[in-house]
């Protein structure tokens, strides 16, 4: 049999098949809901940039990413440990290779998202700015289900819409 009729075969087969598939991110999605928008004042400086180029103005740089492990105090420290010094490293640097941003380089201090009702907001956050581009609170779940990992938006900026909170389960299971 040829390959292109094992293809056409495999694709009618699979047209008539049913798979009952649970999507946790989709569920994570319905969870929270939808993004927050931070609540800043707009006081990004044009630096004499025309109405609505303000971006322009300024060089791009990679981003910058807070990774918080503030809800992995009672989880597995070998897993713990393998997620914050391997995994998220990698990530972070994978990230801020391929992405830019030439915005405003804090995160106004906030005290809620609609990812609150994942994980505890730590206080550092309600009162302070934060250095960064995008804060993730990672938070580890023990679901007999078969994803590794979920992520949603929790929070935007106002101006621009780019997420700056986000929410990353891991499933420890």
């Amino acid at each position: 049999m040829s390959i292109v009729r094992l293809s056409i075969l495999v694709l009618i087969l699979g047209m008539f098949s049913s798979h009952d598939h649970n999507c946790e991110h989709a569920d994570l999605i319905t969870k929270i809901g939808s993004p927050a928008v931070l609540d800043e004042d707009d006081g990004f400086p044009t630096n004499g940039a025309s109405d609505g180029r303000r971006l322009e103005a300024y060089p791009t740089r990679p981003i910058r990413i807070i990774g918080d492990f503030s809800a992995w105090e009672n989880t597995d420290a070998k897993f713990t440990a393998y997620i914050k010094s391997t995994i998220f490293p990698r990530v972070q640097a994978f990230l801020a290779s391929y992405i830019s941003v030439n915005d405003n380089t804090k995160i106004s201090a906030f005290s809620n998202s609609p990812c609150s009702s994942q994980f505890i907001t730590p206080d550092v956050y309600k009162t302070n700015s934060i250095d960064a581009d995008l804060i993730l609170f990672f938070v580890p779940r023990n679901d007999e289900a078969t994803y590794l990992a979920s992520a949603a938006t929790c929070m935007v900026r106002g101006y621009n819409k780019r997420p700056v909170v986000g929410l990353v389960n891991v499933n420890q299971f």
